[in-house]
């Protein structure tokens, strides 16, 4: 089973993005979800209440999610990254039948985790829960996975807002069930739930886990860079479609393709040169080799 997403970006055009196996089985139970999937997210403001105090940057959650699939698909079939091919052993002997299929799933189920509002929605919830202990409390009960448990710990003692929208996701997958969602397989629900905890495990330096997940940081940051400077008024010029078109061509400027350890990942780093016509810098990702 496969189905294919198109989206068409200013500054890219039209793509078309598979889903097999394990992506096409998280995609489609999402959008059987009350409040969820692909009609969701593109309702949800990827800049949240800022949109309103700008006027502009009117793209969604769900056109972020798309970038994302998109880039991993591009990493794998056009810039030949490393280990997005290869099976991927998470526990119990249970293995994703690719890197790619992988990040494809960890893309859709986290952004399955925000709020109407984003950040700002999930702030004000945040910090009720870190504030009031009898909130904190009920929370950490409703988490009865060691891994996840762990990590909503640290995000509640660090004050780490960016990061509790995956906890949000891991509990809407983990409590679809009783919101009224009943024909959902268990064994979907149980495989979103078992996806999102790897996302959080730690792993072995070299590991292929430890590479994907330093895939999936690097390309949201990626995602996050694209989508806003080419969509805000900023002085910062993106030059995304000659970028990516460099590294069609020479796969090393996004991927460390000789290094064996897990920060063969995307090197990713800003530079900018002063563009004398428009009196204002022109800003573009360069090769930095590796970034930490």
């Amino acid at each position: 089973m496969s189905i294919t997403l198109e989206h068409t970006f200013p500054d890219i055009g039209h793509v078309k993005i598979p889903l097999y196996n394990e992506s096409y089985t998280i995609f489609t139970t999402l959008e059987n979800l009350k409040n969820s999937g692909s009609s969701h997210l593109d309702r949800i403001d990827h800049l949240g209440e800022l949109r309103n105090v700008l006027h502009c940057g009117h793209h969604s959650r769900y056109e972020y999610l798309v970038f994302q699939l998109y880039m991993i698909h591009f990493l794998k079939n056009e810039a030949n990254a490393i280990g997005l091919s290869t099976k991927i052993e998470l526990e119990n002997n249970f293995e994703v039948s690719s890197g790619e299929e992988l990040l494809k799933c960890w893309a859709i189920l986290c952004e399955n985790g925000h709020l109407f509002g984003t950040y700002e929605s999930e702030r004000a919830i945040f910090y009720q829960f870190w504030y009031r202990f009898s909130f904190r409390k009920r929370l950490l009960s409703l988490v009865n996975d060691g891994v996840i448990h762990r990590e909503l710990k640290r995000i509640l003692k660090e004050n780490d807002l960016t990061k509790f929208y995956r906890i949000l996701s891991w509990l809407f997958i983990k409590y679809a069930r009783r919101q009224g969602n009943r024909s959902i397989p268990q064994q979907s629900i149980q495989l979103g739930c078992l996806l999102i905890k790897n996302l959080f495990r730690d792993s072995k330096e070299g590991s292929k886990l430890k590479r994907c997940q330093n895939y999936f940081s690097r390309i949201r940051g990626f995602s996050h860079i694209f989508l806003d400077l080419s969509r805000l008024p900023t002085h910062l010029k993106f030059r995304t479609l000659m970028k990516i078109g460099a590294t069609q061509e020479e796969s090393r400027k996004l991927v460390v393709r000789k290094e064996k350890s897990a920060k063969a990942t995307i090197p990713i780093r800003l530079g900018r040169k002063w563009n004398e016509n428009r009196q204002s810098w022109d800003w573009d990702l360069w090769d930095s080799g590796q970034l930490n």
